[in-house]
């Protein structure tokens, strides 16, 4: 079963493996009505591939795996190179239209012939696109099998009534070291300190004296001497006798949990009771717990590269702190506790962000390429202060200032507007440059008119897909306006 949009879909798959490297097993369709099995194998593939591409899967290869071609490579008829579906190796799928891939497997599974002793037949049954295969993939974050297909069946939605958990009494100080990983994802501004602009959050991991696994505190703003809250890890996991602990959800994923208790400090008195309605969150179930705990951060499977679920538990517990205070919480808000932490497996705000990235790194590259033909220099200055540049090129008559957005909403031409004029003044040696903004389309006629009357050039590139995933494309006027002789 797969659930997409709060609707089950009767496709069928089994996962095997451990650490990132697995193999998925998806069930062929057959039978009709009341014997129908696997009837929705079509979009439940569909789904299936959408969401391996969402966590960046690296598709290894797919192969036939139904009973006629298993029989044969026992038989020593074949060998399982014969049944490896064409097109299907080393993809990555975070680049592929996969709706396409979907039809692209199907189609292959009907070219393989399987040998069955002196006869030979056009695949099991003619025209047959939905027989079982096997996918073999790389997936970073995930390192069982069980947490894969959970992912795999439910996506990032996780309804908060599932999650009865127990709380992990051995193997639990690994799981702490892999949170801290992840908070080391922010920006470095010394003595352990992490930094995210995004969430103006800073978290310092604290080295204890004994060796043990280190103390967290969090506190808003970069800078300062005050800290909202501390995650610090249990003596003994099993006897509650922490606020912290890691515990595990019955598909098996490992969670951090924090209980709803702020001790006094300078920001505010204790806060013990009144804590789930000041922070407006809602506690898990934990067997056999004495004790209320809240979902911070999911650890097994994550694959965003923030601690989306930590930073959202600090601004409510800051909230909590300062009641009086305005804070930029996400939309969990409405939903509570399954929300928390990041939509659990990947937010979709950071998600769009990551794609936002690749998109505009494939852009970048496909110009770097073309100026590297034609022998003219691109590159990317910065500030200190971390203000990076896109893409400054230089020819031999000119100087390009470029700016690339990856659509043409109103927020990324204003975003992509404001940052040409500040670069201007910020970084040294492009002032004078023609400013360009690099769209993929044109927008709007009036939007065209009022870049342009900033002095800023507008031109465009083309995305487009090939059997290797997302191509970019410069038509002759941009190549053109940079001098490029050489396509």
């Amino acid at each position: 079963m797969i659930r997409d949009n709060g609707h089950d879909l009767r496709a069928s798959f089994d996962v095997e493996g451990e650490n990132g490297s697995f193999v998925i097993t998806f069930h062929s369709r057959g039978g009709a009505e009341d014997e129908a099995r696997n009837p929705d194998y079509i979009p439940g593939l569909r789904v299936l591939l959408s969401r391996l591409a969402s966590v960046d899967a690296i598709l290894k290869q797919v192969l036939l795996d139904s009973g006629p071609a298993r029989k044969a490579v026992n038989a020593g008829l074949m060998v399982r190179y014969q049944l490896l579906l064409p097109g299907t190796s080393e993809l990555y799928l975070a680049r592929l239209d996969t709706g396409e891939l979907r039809r692209h497997i199907s189609r292959e599974q009907k070219s393989i012939k399987v040998l069955t002793g002196e006869e030979v037949i056009k695949t099991d049954s003619r025209g047959n696109g939905t027989r079982r295969i096997r996918l073999e993939i790389l997936v970073s974050g995930f390192r069982s099998a069980e947490s894969l297909k959970a992912f795999l069946t439910f996506g990032d939605a996780v309804d908060v009534q599932r999650l009865q958990m127990t709380i992990a009494d051995s193997g639990w100080q690994e799981w702490f070291k892999l949170w801290h990983s992840i908070l080391r994802a922010g920006e470095n501004i010394g003595k352990d300190r992490y930094y995210f602009p995004s969430a103006d959050i800073r978290a310092q991991i604290v080295k204890s004296k004994n060796g043990s696994i280190p103390k967290t505190r969090f506190g808003i703003g970069r800078f300062g001497r005050d800290w909202v809250v501390e995650i610090n890890p249990p003596n003994d996991a099993g006897k509650e006798d922490g606020l912290s602990t890691i515990a595990i959800d019955e598909d098996d994923r490992r969670w951090l949990l924090r209980q709803g208790i702020l001790h006094k400090n300078h920001l505010s008195g204790r806060i013990d009771k009144e804590f789930r309605q000041l922070t407006n969150l809602r506690p898990v179930e934990v067997e056999g717990a004495k004790r209320t705990w809240y979902p911070v951060e999911l650890l097994d499977g994550s694959s965003v590269d923030l601690p989306v679920g930590t930073l959202e538990f600090v601004k409510r517990c800051a909230m909590a702190r300062s009641p009086g205070e305005v804070m930029q919480v996400t939309d969990a808000i409405r939903y509570g506790a399954a929300e928390i932490a990041g939509s659990y497996l990947q937010k979709a705000v950071y998600r769009a962000e990551r794609e936002v990235m690749r998109r505009q790194g494939y852009v970048w590259q496909a110009l770097k390429e073309i100026a590297d033909r034609n022998k003219i220099d691109l590159t990317k200055p910065c500030h200190a202060a971390g203000y990076e540049v896109d893409g400054f090129l230089e020819n031999a008559h000119s100087a390009f200032l470029i700016e690339i957005k990856t659509t043409t909403a109103a927020s990324d031409i204003y975003e992509g507007v404001g940052q040409l004029h500040l670069y201007g003044h910020l970084i040294k040696g492009v002032k004078a440059a023609k400013k360009v903004l690099l769209l993929p389309k044109a927008p709007r006629p009036e939007i065209v008119q009022a870049v342009l009357a900033t002095g800023i050039a507008l031109l465009f590139y083309e995305f487009g897909h090939d059997n290797k995933g997302l191509t970019v494309k410069f038509p002759q006027e941009t190549r053109e306006f940079f001098g490029f002789d050489v396509a």
